[in-house]
């Protein structure tokens, strides 16, 4: 082509090329700037809150020796059922009584108890990925399930739920204001030709970083993958594409939008359970009782050394002999006697007391039980600022009334309310995109095979006029 064009012509197509390379550049940049606010902020928090929950951090003696009381599991393991505990039924109906637009609502309402649970194994369901997102929001501060298309199964859309690293948005307060939105996936080499379907003459512009994960821990970067690629999502154009830093020229692909959403995100925001106001930043739930868990920590620490420390020491007069050493010695000795050997000695001192000298361990005893209820009234400070009642994890004392139990369970899970009350939303949404979605994935001869519903689309509707209209003529002329 460049015999046929002057080289003014010939200097302004190397331009384009060079600005197109500079605007997926400085995508890139926007997104990685955008990623260190996140790993120099919440994600911090985030990591420090997961692993606490996976008791990471194990001393010699085999336990958590820096958190013996782990009451970040315990809250959340009480709070997890609460918010989430089995399979959603979508309740599909008009939005008016009166309106009839009979089968939608029930064609609409089979889809989606189809598509929640597809029956497939080894592809994610509903269940699996809502209970990911419930766990990552009450341990990460943020979780966040995806639509996905896959074209060649028999139900072309799932659920899947990501890690919460695994998505960065751009600056909003909400939402519905969110101009971009970038997944961040982890690649190992062979992932990234096999998903990319690089060709093996371009698989030289692949380069290796050698930064830490690279060099030093090998193992890990094998097993989490050894590059990044942002799969970035455009609202306003509307324009996908996969970019990775590792890749000589930044963008690897240009993505398609299949699903064709109304919102254009294939997800419905980030499922937040406490967040900032006015910022739409995630924040674990551990930060807001860090202080209370850590002093928790520390009592029962303190607590553990008393209690080590509270055991039966002191000395006895040796001229006993033999006879003080079996009798604290022989661990089957019980409800037995021996034949004391000295008994002359004992009848005229009175007995073992006067020949026994113990260590004192009351004043022991006295702080460990001040340790145990200061540890109580630290436990019952994270319950009020979790929001986490006595009815909630199934405590009562049988000293309370009906009365008080009531009270207890109606204002004792307003909070509770709240949480499930986000987790529902994010549900239904979720349903939403997938209606949105289906509209256009699937064919009207598969919605009738996914819902088995008998349907007549309308090829079929007008055969059927057609054929009334025929039967019509027919009749008439008969007449």
């Amino acid at each position: 082509m460049a015999d046929f064009l002057d080289d003014e012509a010939e200097s302004e197509i190397a331009d384009d090329g060079e600005g197109v390379e500079h605007e997926y550049r400085e995508l890139l940049d926007k997104i990685e700037a955008r990623e260190k606010e996140f790993k120099d902020g919440w994600w911090k928090q985030a990591e420090s809150a997961v692993s606490l929950y996976d008791s990471d951090k194990v001393g010699a003696s085999g336990q958590n020796d820096t958190t013996p009381y782990n009451i970040l599991y315990s809250n959340t393991e009480v709070l997890l059922p609460s918010l989430y505990s089995s399979t959603p039924k979508p309740d599909v109906r008009t939005r008016f009584k009166g309106q009839d637009l009979k089968p939608i609502p029930e064609l609409v309402e089979r889809y989606l108890v189809v598509l929640s649970d597809p029956s497939n194994p080894g592809t994610e369901d509903l269940d699996g990925a809502m209970a990911e997102n419930v766990l990552s929001s009450l341990t990460a501060g943020m979780g966040f399930v995806r639509l996905r298309h896959y074209p060649d199964r028999p139900i072309p859309i799932t659920f899947e739920a990501g890690h919460y690293k695994g998505l960065i948005w751009g600056k909003a307060r909400k939402w519905s204001k969110v101009p971009w939105i970038a997944f961040r996936h982890e690649l190992t080499k062979d992932e990234f030709f096999s998903q990319f379907k690089i060709a093996d003459e371009a698989k030289a512009k692949f380069s290796d970083s050698e930064d830490e994960t690279t060099t030093g821990e090998k193992g890990e970067q094998e097993k989490f993958g050894s590059t990044v690629v942002y799969e970035y999502w455009n609202k306003a154009e509307r324009k996908i594409c996969f970019l990775c830093p590792d890749w000589q020229g930044i963008l690897v692909e240009e993505g398609k939008d299949t699903l064709k959403l109304q919102d254009f995100f294939p997800l419905p925001g980030m499922l937040l359970l406490t967040l900032k106001p006015g910022k739409l930043v995630p924040i674990p739930l551990y930060v807001y009782y860090q202080n209370q868990a850590e002093e928790l920590n520390r009592v029962t620490v303190r607590l553990n050394r008393v209690l080590s420390a509270i055991r039966v020491r002191g000395a006895y007069n040796g001229l006993l002999g033999e006879d003080m050493k079996t009798i604290l010695q022989d661990g089957e000795l019980e409800n037995a006697l021996i034949p004391a050997k000295e008994a002359g000695m004992l009848a005229q001192n009175g007995g073992f007391d006067r020949h026994i000298w113990l260590l004192p361990i009351e004043k022991l005893i006295i702080v460990a039980q001040q340790l145990y209820a200061a540890r109580q009234q630290i436990k019952q400070v994270i319950y009020e600022l979790t929001g986490i009642s006595d009815i909630i994890r199934g405590s009562s004392v049988a000293s309370e009334t009906a009365t008080a139990q009531d009270l207890k369970n109606k204002w004792g899970t307003v909070r509770l309310r709240k949480m499930q009350g986000a987790v529902a939303e994010y549900v239904r949404d979720l349903y939403r995109l997938a209606v949105d979605a289906g509209t256009e994935v699937i064919q009207p001869k598969d919605w009738l095979l996914i819902t088995q519903l008998p349907i007549a689309t309308s090829v079929q509707k007008q055969q059927a006029q057609q054929q009334m209209q025929m039967l019509t003529m027919q009749a008439q002329q008969s007449l």
